[in-house]
């Protein structure tokens, strides 16, 4: 009977483009482009460190930048 140990290790989320600062609030809108780029980096912090570090989403709902194109 044979055993397969597993060796596989978690890899970090890679940081979406232009967003590679998650412990400080580094960014504002005016730093993207559009608003897919700041949901993005909305999205990839919170979930690191579990709050909008960013304020990007200043209504609390959900949606980052909402005024960018």
């Amino acid at each position: 009977v044979a055993t397969v140990v597993s060796t596989a290790t978690a890899t970090p989320p890679t940081s979406p483009s232009g967003c590679s600062i998650c412990s400080y609030d580094a960014y504002n809108c005016k730093d993207f482009a559009t608003q897919v780029e700041a949901q993005a980096c909305h999205d990839h912090c919170f979930n690191l460190v579990g709050y909008d570090v960013h304020r990007l989403d200043g209504e609390n709902d959900g949606l980052a930048c909402e005024h960018l194109p």
